[in-house]
């Protein structure tokens, strides 16, 4: 196949590295899916956001945290979408390589000392949209669960025209699930097995994350999207620090589902002129406590509106194309793929609160004399 390659300006970036935090409870302090708005990021849904392309593929995941093998998740919903199954093999918009939508982080403070610069490359072939990321974050890091922050090799390859599929299909309850325009994994919004009074339940209740929403397991990524950490305003140190983006604008592509949509942040143009932003919102509803089984305390109630989403956490913008958003509430970012995913989701590994395995840069593991953390089988007292 001839293929055509476009790269981000200069054709590769490589970024340093920071930390983000936590929202609180629920999800409902409104920077879960950044309910402000802000255009630096790149293509802003301004009644055209379908015809970004999208990126949520992994070709090879090493260390993807909270994964289990691509368990999937289990709602007990069939995840039929009322807007997805009405539109059965509709076409997302030919679009030219998205390159534009990923942040620059060539200045990037980094995630303090002692850890690598971030390494973000992106490149398209004629349908392909192909990443590669260290897993390092551009801002500082801020350690939340016991484990370390180690460089990854992320690569993931999307198509560049996702279709919706006549019905819809599961996320994984653990791994990869898509990647952000900064070159970061994200999950479903459920965490792993541990701690056991927790097991599976919502991250974001649960205020195990950073200001970003992001947490590590075997590597960092995020359960839910805060908009000022994924817009070129927010490559500083502390982006949770700056304002909040403008409510009066419709937010830019966050990140891209595996299934090649993109997911955009929370407000969009209300129709092809713009005449009005609104927040998007989740339709799913809380009927239980996601202290532990996060899925079995939401259900999706389709609502009345055009403000509500469908079960996936998506729609179609005013040009017709279909996108998802990221949302304050369950499920955070999608709740199933509308499209037909690549390979590659989910993966190996237990969630962000797991003991750590050992690995290199891992500081909590018995046998490496060095003395950091509880006295468990992974953190000996031979290191103390």
């Amino acid at each position: 196949m001839n293929s055509r390659s476009w790269k981000l300006p200069c054709l590769l970036f490589s970024f340093a590295l920071a930390a983000c935090g936590d929202s609180g409870p629920g999800g409902t302090d409104g920077e879960t899916a950044e309910t402000e708005g802000e255009t630096e990021g790149g293509g802003s849904e301004s009644g055209s956001d379908g015809g970004e392309a999208t990126s949520a593929g992994a070709t090879t995941e090493p260390g993807g945290t909270d994964s289990d093998s691509g368990a999937s998740q289990t709602s007990g919903e069939t995840a039929e979408t009322s807007e997805t199954s009405e539109t059965s093999g509709e076409t997302g918009e030919p679009s030219a390589c998205p390159d534009d939508v990923f942040l620059d982080l060539t200045n990037a403070p980094g995630a303090g000392d002692g850890y690598p610069a971030p390494v973000l490359e992106v490149e398209c072939t004629e349908d392909t949209l192909v990443v590669h990321s260290n897993g390092i974050p551009h801002y500082r890091f801020i350690q939340i669960t016991p484990n370390a922050l180690v460089e990854q090799d992320h690569n993931w390859e999307i198509t560049l025209f996702p279709e919706v599929a006549a019905e819809p299909t599961e996320i994984p309850m653990l791994g990869l699930v898509g990647f952000t325009v900064n070159g970061q994994p994200f999950f479903s919004p459920n965490e792993g097995p541990q701690p056991a009074d927790q097991a599976f339940g919502d991250p974001i209740f649960n205020s195990i994350m950073d200001e970003c929403l992001g947490h590590t397991a075997f590597s960092y990524h995020y359960h839910a999207l805060v908009e000022r950490c994924l817009i070129q305003a927010g490559v500083v140190d502390e982006p949770w620090s700056n304002p909040a983006p403008p409510t009066s604008e419709p937010s830019p592509i966050l990140a891209f589902a595996y299934d090649g949509f993109p997911i955009y942040g929370a407000r969009g143009c209300a129709d092809a002129g713009c005449s009005q932003v609104i927040e998007y919102k989740s339709s799913w509803a809380q009927i239980g406590d996601p202290t532990m089984n996060a899925w079995d305390a939401y259900e999706y109630q389709a609502q009345d509106g055009p403000e509500f989403l469908d079960r996936c956490n998506g729609h179609y913008g005013p040009d017709g194309d279909y996108h998802y958003h990221a949302t304050a509430g369950f499920p955070y970012i999608i709740g199933c793929y509308s499209g037909t995913p690549g390979e590659g989701v989910g993966g190996d590994g237990g969630g962000g609160m797991q003991l750590p395995q050992c690995q290199q840069g891992q500081t909590m593991c018995c046998g490496d004399d060095i003395c950091d953390g509880p006295e468990t089988v992974d953190n000996c007292p031979a290191d103390c």
